[in-house]
């Protein structure tokens, strides 16, 4: 699993927050992590997945929002969603067309992760099933970071009483069922 990777720009919202609170975050990082909180994040660069998670960890931990959150990976997905799919990737979203939108979400993974593919399979004019494969970090704390973050993009779409729940989740994949 150490050769998983995420692109620098997927990490870089996390680390900035974790540098607002860089006390508390340096008490809780492993060592190891620390370099993240003074070097540069270089966005084209590809940084280990298992390090994305750790980081995310602590961020869930010196965030004052997660702490009120039911969930905080499932509101840390839908935070990340409202801001790349608003402000980094808007024609991802096509409002008033849920069904597009979910076709459009793959092309977001690829940009950050070196490893894993996903597939949307439309089920229906209502539904459709989001499946992940050949991607070693399908922890449940991911999925559920990833359960927010597809919910959100089918509120952005405008889609009714969206929901996304995960269905199934293995060593290297995962698998949702969404509906709106």
């Amino acid at each position: 699993m150490s050769d998983v990777h995420i692109r620098g720009a997927a990490i870089l919202a996390g680390v900035k927050g974790l540098r607002v609170y860089r006390q508390q975050a340096l008490e809780l990082l492993p060592e190891r992590l620390h370099p993240y909180l003074q070097e540069q994040i270089r966005i084209d660069d590809w940084y280990p997945m298992a390090d994305q998670l750790d980081l995310l960890r602590t961020l869930i931990e010196v965030l004052p929002g997660s702490q009120q959150a039911e969930d905080p990976w499932h509101w840390l997905g839908e935070i990340s969603a409202s801001f790349e799919l608003r402000e980094v990737h808007p024609t991802v979203i096509e409002r008033g067309n849920p069904r597009a939108t979910l076709r459009n979400l793959p092309q977001i993974w690829t940009l950050y992760h070196d490893t894993g593919t996903v597939e949307i399979q439309l089920k229906g004019e209502r539904h459709a099933r989001l499946e992940l494969n050949g991607f070693p970090f399908t922890t449940d704390e991911y999925c559920r970071m990833l359960t927010g973050y597809d919910l959100e993009a089918l509120r952005l779409s405008g889609a009714e009483d969206p929901s996304v729940r995960c269905e199934d989740r293995g060593e290297d994949r995962a698998s949702w069922e969404a509906g709106w």
